[in-house]
C-alpha cells in the first residue's frame, strides 16, 4: 500500500491502514519498535503531525503501545470476542467470566434509571456494580439495575458462579423474553480509568441493554464500559 494524496481519504487514515496491515500480517510482530515519528513522516512523505495522528488511533485500538523516552512498540494481539459475549443473554453451558462484586445495595430508582424500566422515582431497584477480568486484567465495568418487585429473591452471591439471567429466570421465575441494546462511545474519566487500570481519556466501548420479561415489562438494564483493547470484538448472525 503506498500513500495517494489525490484521494479523499486522509492522509492520517492511509498510514493508519499501511502500519495496521504490517501488523495484522505479522510483518512487524510483538514488541517490535517502530521507526520515529520523523523517521516515519519522512518515509510515506507525510507531516509529522499525520503521522502522530495514525500511530495515536493505533494505539487506542490497542495496535500498539508507547514507553516514555523508549518508543512506540506492537502490542501483544488480542483475541477475537463475539460482543454479545460481554452481554451474554446465557445458557446453561456457557462459562462464567470472573467478576469482582464492588456494590450491591437495593434503594429508590434515580430519576435516569427509572426512565429506562418504565418505574417511578418511588419504586426500589436492586442495583450492582461489578469489575469483569479476562485473563485476570479488568477488562469490564457493569452497572446493572434489577426491579425489585420482580426479583426479590435475588442475591448478587449467586452471579459468582452464574449468569444475572440465569439467577433471575431460576430464582424468581421471571421469564425474560427480549433484549434492547445500544453501542455508543466514551473517554475514561479518572474513576473507571482507576478499575480499569487505564490512562484517564482512553476511549471506551459503551453497551446499554435492557430486557424484558413478558408482556413486555422491563425487568433490567445493564450498562457495559469495556476496555477495547483487549480484544477485537465483532458481531455474527446466523442466517438459516
Amino acid at each position: 500500500m503506498e500513500i495517494n494524496k489525490d484521494l479523499p481519504t486522509p492522509l492520517y487514515y492511509q498510514v493508519q491502514e499501511i502500519l495496521e496491515d504490517k501488523i495484522i500480517s505479522g510483518e512487524w510482530a510483538e514488541g517490535y519498535q517502530l521507526q520515529t515519528e520523523k523517521e516515519l513522516a519522512k518515509l510515506y512523505n507525510v507531516s509529522t503531525i499525520t503521522v502522530k495522528r495514525a500511530l495515536q488511533e493505533l494505539v487506542n485500538k490497542g495496535k500498539l503501545y508507547r514507553v516514555r523516552g523508549k518508543g512506540t512498540f506492537v502490542s501483544k494481539q488480542v483475541k477475537e470476542n463475539n460482543i454479545f459475549n460481554v452481554v451474554t443473554f446465557g445458557t446453561e453451558n456457557e462459562e462464567v467470566n470472573p467478576h469482582k462484586l464492588l456494590h450491591y445495595s437495593i434503594g429508590k430508582a434515580e430519576k435516569t434509571v427509572a426512565k429506562k424500566l418504565d418505574l417511578s422515582e418511588r419504586d426500589q431497584l436492586i442495583h450492582l456494580i461489578r469489575l469483569k477480568f479476562e485473563d485476570e486484567v479488568p477488562a469490564a465495568l457493569e452497572f446493572s439495575y434489577l426491579v425489585y418487585d420482580l426479583c426479590p429473591n435475588f442475591s448478587p452471591l449467586l452471579t459468582e458462579k452464574d449468569l444475572i439471567y440465569n439467577v433471575v429466570q431460576e430464582n424468581d421465575d421471571v421469564q425474560l423474553e427480549k433484549v434492547k441494546i445500544h453501542f455508543s462511545t466514551i473517554s475514561a474519566n479518572d474513576y473507571e480509568a482507576d478499575l480499569l487500570q487505564i490512562e484517564e481519556g482512553t476511549p471506551l466501548i459503551v453497551l446499554e441493554r435492557v430486557t424484558y420479561a413478558d408482556k413486555g415489562r422491563p425487568v433490567e438494564y445493564s450498562k457495559f464500559i469495556i476496555r477495547q483493547d483487549k480484544a477485537n470484538y465483532y458481531i455474527e448472525f446466523n442466517l438459516k
